[in-house]
């Protein structure tokens, strides 16, 4: 990412944050140091994104503080998403990605996500849609997510 990428994509964080604080769940990882990571749970129905149509739930904007990557906080958050998908009655539980985040991608695939499609670039990097259940999207998803101006 160039340097202005990475400066437009940081002066985003608020209002991304904002516009997901509400019809998601957000998930906050402690240590006794104080948050280590959080994402943002949505269930199926909660977002007007036609990605996420359907009996879907998705998830957004996992991250994790530096210092604390590769210590199972993500893997953790992860988890309690499968299960809240899981418990919610959710077919799949879908994420977007992309090559900015490597070590994301490879938790993803260990996790069982699979590659459903690629999206538009976002902030110049391919961006990809992954999910978790049995067999890849279906091509009525996606005509669905396509009809709709949306990959």
């Amino acid at each position: 990412m160039s340097d202005a990428d990475a400066a437009a994509f940081a002066g985003s964080l608020p209002s991304t944050v904002a516009r997901y604080a509400t019809g998601g769940t957000w998930l906050l990882a402690e240590r006794q140091s104080g948050p280590v990571g959080a994402v943002a749970f949505f269930a199926p129905g909660s977002t007007r994104h036609p990605l996420f149509q359907g009996n879907v739930a998705h998830i957004q904007l996992l991250g994790v503080v530096p210092g604390q990557t590769r210590s199972g906080v993500a893997q953790s958050l992860m988890a309690e998403c499968l299960s809240m998908a899981t418990a919610s009655g959710a077919a799949k539980l879908l994420l977007q990605t992309s090559e900015l985040m490597p070590e994301a991608r490879r938790l993803y695939e260990r996790l069982g996500f699979t590659l459903c499609k690629e999206l538009p670039r976002v902030w110049g990097a391919p961006t990809y849609l992954y999910a978790k259940r049995e067999g890849p999207c279906t091509s009525a998803h996606l005509k669905r997510c396509a009809s709709r101006g949306n990959p």
